[in-house]
């Protein structure tokens, strides 16, 4: 164990992102513990088992005192002949886990490191609420009910009135509330041999999942296919290393807020996992193998190695991210037809790893793809019929056609701009619809498609900020996590597809909260907002749909709110009325804290006109959310500051001194190293410290004020862990 920590701390010196993943004990009888950190997720194994069905265990934040019982289906024999617990749904964080064998042996496990998801894409653009059935911190919503699923039990599990997956998902629409179904294992069935019968699956005991199509149709087949429609908030994962979905596939039709995670997906006759007509679709950390169709009916003959991974048809806001497709076929497709229309597509941090085509194919959609790596490709992006690509920070080696357009005499080009990729031994041709711009362009560049067909919202959305999550005052993409193409080939190679146990995570600060699309920034000086320079300014956040707004006013109302940040204690006053309304009685402006506790509100009478009024005086440096319990027009919100006052420093005095968060008497916060400035090296030198391997340098004494970010009051792992955080993203908070 130790000399697996001093692995660590050189890998941190070096500038590496590592997490503290593998943390063990031994107990008193001999049974040893291993356990680790993944994305919103941990895990432990334990050696010695021999009652699986007695075991138990607990998890908990390793700032806090009390345990949480783990559901008992999380608990299960492990591969090596001990047992296994997986903890889903967690906030990013530093956790403990407390496991009790079936023989009454406890172990533990401290200061485990789980990493928060990246939520960066069009699947939450303009979204205020959690994709699926998680929220945005990715822990369960409020009500979200959760249901496990086994091979033995695929055809038995029962959820209310429903029995089985197949009759649970048919029936997804008519389930009100949020629904996580979480996958244990592999859930196969049975697939048409050669002959069109079944035989060979069932001589060899596989039980067929109910509820799966199985039609032909003249020249076609849609085989093997769980088919769900209508259905809202509903996220279907993987528990582990070992979730998988074998010889059949899910479609989502009509659908919205769908998140697919964790799951490996093979032989497939017909999609892997697809969406028609649906809304907010996240698919990440999945693998998908080929697929396999004996029985393929089409003229073609193209189905043979299944019909498509991830085809998405007539969607919006879509995100397919940190996924990784092995040797597929038709990989993935956007549009069925040029006469469909799609919006809103995101791919980043992908692995298409010796695929044959469709990286994507897409029609008539504006897509952003950024950070993936194409390796040994038939073909990659092929853009038809009005698609507009912006493919930023990718690597493509050893591939042919890695762009590509079609001309449609009735729906027109695709086109494509290239940014920033790195095209390694890989061709296409460049002409009037593919730009591939060098390292040293201006990014803001635009271009006049050779078409008249694309429409106005997707031309040039990449520098957009109203139809695209543009920040206009950097001009860059505002995504949680972006790199240049040579790193995203080396962290796609190690960081796509489901979980791997002891996996290299990549920590970030992920800030992208509701309403990341519009940047903003911390008021500093007197500020005055108006309709007229909403669209345009920085200060305030955008958080829900604002598209009522006008020339002489902001409709304020209870879905929608503008978020800023102030330096200093400040005055926040709004001048507004009610909206056209014959209706009688009042309605508030509310001015909310970080904890979401009222700290200012006016009441405007129906009937009266505009008037201005003072929510809150003296305000403290934070952040504040502007909301109303209804519709209100807004034609001004003001911020000032005391006459005289400095904005340039925010202290906090004590009785005897100034302090501030980023210093102490002793020096920088986290400077363990001593050298005045936060780097990778702060959270190596203070590993060695904890393992205590005589490595830190003569003179400076670690100390609490110092080393201790977290402020819990002890000097751990948790403690390198942030500082690791902090220097890679500035933003990362110290709790102390």
């Amino acid at each position: 164990m130790k000399l697996f920590k001093k692995i660590t701390a050189l890998a941190l010196a070096a500038g590496l992102t590592a997490s503290l993943l593998q943390i063990g004990g031994t107990s008193a009888y001999g049974a040893e513990l291993t356990a680790g950190g993944w994305y919103e997720t941990a895990y432990a194994e334990w050696s010695g088992e021999t009652n699986i069905d007695a075991a138990s265990a607990e998890y908990k934040k390793s700032s806090e005192s009390t345990y949480t019982a783990v559901d008992s289906e999380l608990i299960r024999s492990a591969d090596t002949g001990g047992g296994r617990v997986d903890i889903l749904g967690l906030e990013a964080g530093t956790y403990d886990i407390k496991v009790t064998t079936g023989s009454g042996e406890v172990l533990t496990a401290e200061n485990i490191s789980v990493a928060a998801e990246d939520r960066s894409g069009y699947a939450r653009f303009n979204r205020t609420t959690g994709v699926g059935a998680y929220n945005n911190d990715g822990t369960p919503k409020a009500n979200a009910d959760i249901i496990y699923v086994t091979n033995e039990t695929k055809n038995t599990v029962t959820y209310g009135s429903y029995t089985g997956l197949g009759e649970i998902l048919k029936n997804a629409k008519k389930i009100s509330n949020p629904l996580i179904i979480r996958v244990i294992g592999e859930i196969d069935t049975q697939t048409r041999d050669a002959d069109g019968t079944k035989t060979t699956d069932a001589a060899n005991g596989v039980v067929a999942l109910s509820g799966l199509t199985d039609r032909e149709q003249s020249s076609d087949s849609y085989f093997n296919m769980m088919d769900v429609s209508s259905a809202e908030n509903i996220t279907i994962e993987g528990v582990g290393t070992d979730a998988s979905i074998s010889k059949w596939g899910l479609n989502f039709s009509g659908c919205s807020g769908v998140e697919v995670k964790n799951l490996t997906f093979g032989l497939y006759p017909e999609d892997a996992c697809s969406a028609s007509g649906s809304a907010y679709v996240w698919l990440h950390r999945c693998t998908f193998n080929k697929g396999e169709n004996l029985y393929d009916l089409t003229s073609e003959q193209d189905k043979g190695d299944g019909d498509g991974s991830t085809d998405m048809n007539t969607c919006s806001n879509v995100t397919i991210s940190y996924c990784r497709y092995n040797n597929t076929h038709k990989s993935s497709l956007n549009g069925g037809s040029n006469s469909t229309k799609q919006y809103n597509y995101t791919y980043h941090h992908n692995y298409f790893n010796s695929c044959n085509a469709r990286l994507p194919l897409t029609r008539y959609v504006n897509l952003h793809m950024y950070n993936n790596y194409t390796y040994n490709a038939g073909s990659a992006i092929s853009a038809r019929a009005s698609a507009w690509v912006f493919s930023e920070a990718n690597y493509y080696q050893d591939s042919t056609s890695i762009f590509g357009v079609q001309y449609d005499s009735s729906y027109g080009a695709g086109f494509i701009k290239s940014y920033m990729d790195t095209i390694d031994n890989s061709t296409y041709t460049e002409d009037d619809n593919i730009h591939v711009l060098t390292d040293t362009a201006d990014r803001t560049l635009t271009f006049t498609a050779n078409s008249s067909k694309h429409p106005e919202s997707t031309q040039n959305f990449d520098t957009n900020s109203g139809v695209f999550y543009y920040d206009s005052a950097n001009q860059e993409s505002k995504v949680a996590y972006l790199t240049d193409a040579t790193t995203a080939k080396a962290e796609a190679v190690t960081n796509s597809g489901v979980m791997t146990d002891g996996q290299t995570l990549i920590f970030f600060e992920n800030s992208l909260t509701d309403g990341e699309e519009t940047e903003y920034s911390t008021i500093e000086s007197n500020f005055e907002l108006t309709p007229s320079n909403f669209s345009s300014n920085l200060y305030f956040k955008q958080v829900g749909d604002f598209s009522s707004s006008s020339s002489n006013r902001i409709r304020l109302t209870s879905e929608n709110s503008l978020v800023f940040t102030v330096a200093q204690g400040a005055t926040v006053a709004i001048t507004a009325s009610h909206a056209s309304s014959t209706s009688s009685g009042t309605r508030k402006a509310l001015l909310l804290n970080e904890d979401s506790e009222t700290v200012g509100s006016s009441s405007y009478e129906m009937g009266e006109g505009s008037s201005t009024q003072t929510l809150a005086e003296n305000l403290p440096a934070g952040t504040y959310t502007l909301t109303a319990d209804n519709h209100i027009n807004v034609t001004s919100v003001s911020v000032t500051f005391p006459s005289g006052s400095s904005t340039t420093t925010t202290t906090t005095e004590t009785t005897t001194e100034t302090t501030t968060e980023t210093t102490t008497n002793n020096g920088v916060v986290g400077d363990t190293d001593g050298n005045g400035s936060l780097t990778a090296n702060d959270s190596a030198v203070l590993l060695s410290y904890i393992i205590g391997d005589g490595s830190v340098n003569d003179g400076w004494q670690i100390q609490n004020e110092i080393a201790d970010v977290n402020g819990d009051e002890a000097i751990t792992a948790a403690d390198a862990a942030l500082i690791l955080k902090r220097v890679i993203n500035c933003t990362a908070k110290f709790s102390r």
